[in-house]
């Protein structure tokens, strides 16, 4: 599976990527990942709707290469199927696999480097760019882990785990009640639970 925008879906058979609109029961066959870059694989996807040119956009994070080493990321049209590589300006040790599309953007959890604070970077299809997103303040407790994102009332969600009392865990549930606003992040809820012989 590599993405969802309104009710189509984006996923892989093998090395061809294609897109499936489940209430018409149709498949499209999109793009042959060898043909776009040989040797990589698929480390982070998405899909979005391009307001400004009234169109689907695929975005694929790729990894590998001959050496092994390289990331290179392609965005490209659903309907000329014409990709193209997009500069991607982080250095990162961790990147979530599915993007959520909210705003007309897609979004992924990131970890810049090993022991860092988990960002919510997302890709901007109008400006064709990658951006850091505004994070909520800690106010959960100061060890937090990002579950996941999600869509909540057209708001992006996040789901993440924090300490309480420094004895106490809990998933705090919070939503982006204004677009790229950080003091709009509002907890919907908390819900404290004990951790049974660890979290590893």
């Amino acid at each position: 599976f590599l993405g969802s925008c309104d009710g189509l879906l984006l996923f892989r058979v093998s090395d061809t990527v294609l897109l499936w609109n489940p209430s018409t029961r149709c498949c499209r066959r999109l793009f042959n990942l060898n043909l776009m870059a040989k040797d990589y694989v698929v480390e982070a996807s998405g899909l979005c709707f391009d307001e400004s040119i009234r169109e689907y956009v695929v975005i694929l994070a790729l990894f590998g290469g001959r050496r092994g080493d390289r990331r290179i990321v392609l965005s490209a049209s659903l309907s000329t199927k014409i990709h193209k590589r997009i500069c991607f300006p982080y250095e990162i040790c961790y990147l979530a696999n599915s993007g959520i599309s909210v705003n007309g953007n897609l979004h992924w959890i990131i970890q810049e480097r090993k022991g860092d604070p988990q960002l919510i970077i997302y890709f901007d299809a109008k400006a064709s760019r990658f951006s850091k997103l505004p994070m909520p303040k800690y106010n959960v407790g100061d060890s937090t882990h990002i579950f996941g994102l999600g869509v909540l009332d057209g708001c992006l969600s996040m789901s993440r785990f924090g300490n309480i009392w420094n004895q106490e865990h809990a998933n705090e549930i919070l939503i982006m009640r204004e677009y790229g606003v950080e003091e709009s992040w509002t907890t919907l809820c908390c819900l404290p639970f004990k951790v049974v012989g660890g979290l590893g």
